[in-house]
């Protein structure tokens, strides 16, 4: 018996061998059948992905605010108008900057808001001729507010706020309340910031009554003409040291080089409404505009419902660096010039 099983044995495993193969010659064919589906069907799925993101995206559906610059804006402006509509466009808004001029055939159907800065662009006629547009004139001082068209700055309050906080800051700093302004003679608003800035020093000193002498009355002012702020001002300003001035406020139109220079090596310090030449340890800072703020404000109306108003910018300390105004003093001046801008405060004298 032993010997027929071993007899039969071979034909067995040489059955189950052959079924193996017959396995393992099949199992190709599954996978030939199987890569075709895979290779038809992912790039169709692909495609369609790529035509539904990118349709949406036509520039034809995009909201714009041109931006144009007149020859005679001051680039800080400009800067400040900028930096500001980097935060107020949201994204798919787009920005195109001229700087020339502005004619209505540059206003496309796609352009919902115009900005002008400076003088001389001519927005309330184009302004009329578009009424479907929101205008905002910028440091124009003969664009008028209508019904499309609003106006950010307002020269003669803003000289006023300047002089006033320009002089609040000079007693401020002073240590004994000896501080002066040099106004510009032969500018029409001479006698306005005379006035606004002996308001603004006197507003924080009073009498402003110097402990230490030269015993002479304070806050002071003198005047110089534009001519001579380059050369022929060292009488009035050695006449300003004489008298004992420790600070004094420089309006822009005076501040060269030169007469700067002057000031520093006699040790005054500086207050002023324009920047300086270069960085300078006697410069206390720049009373100047926020324009961007004043945007901020104006941009929701703008933008839902559009209404022609006038605003000032405004006002801000910068160019601080020289270190000579300490926290608790830049605290008092950011009050005061919130007030000044809430109309809490005059810089002016009530008739």
């Amino acid at each position: 018996m032993k010997k027929l099983l071993l007899q039969h044995t071979p034909v067995w495993f040489f059955c189950s061998i052959i079924l193996l193969g017959f396995t393992t010659a099949c199992e190709p064919e599954i996978n030939e059948t199987f890569e075709p589906i895979l290779t038809t069907t992912e790039p169709v799925q692909v495609e369609e992905e790529i035509s539904t993101t990118v349709a949406p995206m036509a520039t034809e559906d995009l909201s714009g605010v041109l931006l144009v610059a007149s020859p005679e804006s001051d680039p800080n402006s400009v800067s400040q108008i900028q930096s500001a509509l980097s935060m107020l466009l949201v994204e798919g808004e787009s920005v195109l900057l001229l700087q020339e001029s502005l004619s209505p055939d540059m206003i496309t159907l796609n352009v919902k808001v115009v900005i002008g800065v400076g003088p001389n662009l001519n927005l309330s006629d184009i302004a009329a001729s578009k009424p479907d547009v929101s205008f905002v004139a910028v440091e124009d001082p003969t664009a008028i507010p209508a019904s499309n068209l609003s106006v950010i700055g307002d020269p003669i309050f803003e000289r006023q706020s300047q002089a006033f906080l320009a002089g609040y800051l000079s007693a401020l700093i002073s240590e004994d309340y000896k501080v002066a302004a040099l106004i510009p003679e032969d500018i029409e608003s001479m006698d306005v910031l005379i006035e606004s800035y002996m308001i603004g020093a006197e507003f924080f000193c009073g009498v402003c009554n110097p402990l230490h002498p030269p015993y002479n009355d304070f806050p002071y002012w003198q005047t110089l003409s534009i001519e001579d702020s380059s050369s022929g001002f060292e009488p009035v300003i050695d006449s300003l040291v004489n008298y004992g001035v420790e600070v004094i406020f420089i309006p822009k139109v005076l501040t060269s080089s030169e007469l700067l220079s002057y000031v520093a090596s006699l040790g005054m310090k500086v207050i002023s409404d324009g920047y300086p030449d270069l960085a300078r340890n006697n410069w206390v800072g720049t009373v100047t505009l926020d324009l961007g703020a004043a945007l901020v404000d104006l941009w929701p109306s703008l933008i839902t419902n559009p209404e022609g108003v006038q605003i000032p910018g405004a006002i801000i300390l910068t160019n601080t660096d020289a270190g000579l105004v300490s926290e608790g003093r830049r605290r008092l001046f950011d009050e005061m010039a919130a007030d000044l801008q809430a109309g809490l405060v005059s810089p002016r004298t009530v008739p």
